[in-house]
């Protein structure tokens, strides 16, 4: 099973991304997906990569454009190409630089070659995390949830 990857980039706090990637390891361990799609972005993204990488699952990185990491800080660069150096497979699903909407072009890509979808996602019907399970929805794919907003609950 091949498990695509969606999710918000920025989160509240440290505990909060802790609580997140605890939430995709005990989804991996119900799923047991042969792969991941990752759009890889800041956030969710790096995050399940992370997991993957720590569960020795393979991973596609599906780039939106070349040049996507521009924007980052030097950390979250050194993260970036060390995550391309690992995957399994690099995909850049748009030719050119920059243009906003070469991101739900990436979205559709993750959706369309995998099976089923990991959206961390807080509901909120806006930006491109909604956009990305809005499509996925509309192609009848499985959507697993991960609330980012749940984990003040969970007592981390």
């Amino acid at each position: 099973m091949i498990l695509g990857i969606t999710g918000h980039r920025s989160f509240d706090s440290d505990d909060q991304k802790s609580w997140i990637k605890l939430q995709i390891s005990q989804y991996f361990d119900i799923l047991k997906p042969e792969k991941i799609i990752s759009g890889m972005a800041i956030g969710s993204d790096s995050i399940a990569i992370e997991v993957a990488l720590e569960r020795n699952i393979p991973y596609i990185a599906a780039i939106p454009f070349e040049g996507q990491e521009q924007k980052y800080n030097l950390t979250q660069k050194e993260a970036y190409y060390n995550y391309l150096d690992k995957a399994d497979k690099t995909v850049v699903v748009c030719s050119g630089t920059y243009a906003d909407w070469k991101y739900q072009k990436r979205n559709k890509y993750i959706v369309d070659n995998s099976d089923e979808m990991l959206a961390i996602f807080n509901k909120i019907p806006k930006g491109g995390t909604y956009n990305c399970v809005s499509y996925a929805f509309s192609n009848d794919k499985v959507i697993h949830y991960i609330n980012p907003l749940e984990w003040q609950k969970s007592g981390i």
